[in-house]
């Protein structure tokens, strides 16, 4: 049986567009109406089409239609070279600061382009969605790591701890943490000249264990029973010979074992038992995104109770596979391997199936 080694999905993405709810940047109460030096907005044009949008989303998780609203936006093509050539991964504004009394508690919808500066007002006006953008794709990914970073911290002192040298280990697990589809879909690329015809496969996800028995299927060579992996090289090769129903798993330090189809993506939690090395799952139910209506993950439908029968046969998928892959001999699971102490507490099992 072969032992469990650590997977890593490969996929391909580009993400355009950081949407993030302002309880990532503020606490969230209700807004409060603008102090009266606010300057006025200007007045619409006659010409303008009205915007077809719903309701402001109240505070907390994100309505569907909000999310379907946002995903509806298109992309600008990328720009063919940036501004004099420069990243901005920090505020070249510097006197942003002279809002901050017209902008105090206005809530509402913050639009931002840049970087920190947005936390800052954002922190100031408190709104009830922050969506914040960029052509520069350090920009957009940088977001991506403040909310890592709002993520973990617990107040505003651990969130600056976070950026020095001494807290850099544990930040850089925190990047690594949560089975993010962005950090999923990672393009799996291979040329061969003369042998390989030129294509993109977009049914089959692909795992870092099976690059070794890909390989050898390549040269011809036998796969050993014992590993892990799958031989892509058909599927490469243009064979219509799927693995795994197109499926991979992929699980990472902090417990988190999940399944990733070309469509969706289903994980569970799991611990250290308190009394061994064995694992146990502590919610089944941790994480269910339909990938192709919510690439952003802004919903998990196993607190909603939606696609139901789907969800039911994802979660069995990875409890087969976590019990049918045992640990490396040694191994205590957890955290980094170090046993119960270092896992996340146990959460609640949602009920789902």
């Amino acid at each position: 049986m072969p032992q469990r080694l650590p997977g890593i999905l490969l996929c391909g993405c580009l993400l355009r567009l950081a949407a993030a709810n302002a309880e990532d940047a503020a606490p969230l109460p209700a807004p409060a109406a603008a102090p009266e030096a606010a300057p006025a907005a200007p007045a619409p044009s006659a010409d303008a089409a009205p915007l077809d949008l719903p309701a402001p989303p109240p505070p907390g998780v994100l309505a569907d239609e909000w999310v379907q609203a946002l995903f509806a936006i298109e992309a600008d093509p990328e720009p063919k070279e940036l501004a004099a050539g420069v990243h901005f991964p920090t505020s070249n504004e510097i006197r942003f600061f002279l809002w901050r009394e017209a902008i105090q508690d206005l809530g509402g919808i913050q639009i931002g382009v840049g970087t920190d500066q947005n936390y800052f007002m954002a922190g100031w006006a408190k709104p009830d969605l922050l969506i914040l953008f960029d052509f520069d794709q350090l920009v957009v990914d940088l977001h991506l790591i403040y909310r890592a970073a709002f993520s973990v911290a617990k107040d505003p002192k651990e969130f600056l701890a976070l950026w020095s040298k001494k807290k850099a280990p544990a930040f850089a697990a925190a990047l690594s943490a949560s089975i993010n589809d962005e950090a999923l879909r990672i393009p799996f690329i291979v040329t061969w000249p003369r042998v390989l015809a030129p294509r993109v496969i977009k049914d089959q996800v692909a795992s870092l264990v099976d690059v070794a028995p890909t390989l050898l299927g390549m040269t011809g060579e036998e796969v050993p029973s014992a590993m892990q992996g799958a031989d892509l090289s058909g599927i490469m090769a243009g064979r219509n010979e799927r693995v795994r129903n197109g499926a991979a798993f992929a699980e990472n330090l902090h417990g988190e074992l999940a399944i990733r189809t070309p469509s969706h993506l289903y994980a569970v939690m799991s611990r250290t038992a308190p009394k061994g090395p064995e694992r146990e799952i502590t919610d089944d139910c941790f994480i269910f995104n339909d990938l192709q209506a919510d690439p952003y993950q802004m919903t998990n439908l196993a607190e909603r109770g939606d696609q139901n029968e789907l969800g039911c046969r994802l979660r069995e998928k990875v409890l087969a596979w976590d019990r049918q892959t045992p640990w490396l001999a040694g191994s205590r699971g957890g955290v980094y391997g170090q046993g119960p102490q270092h896992d996340p507490p146990p959460r609640r099992n949602r009920a789902f199936g």
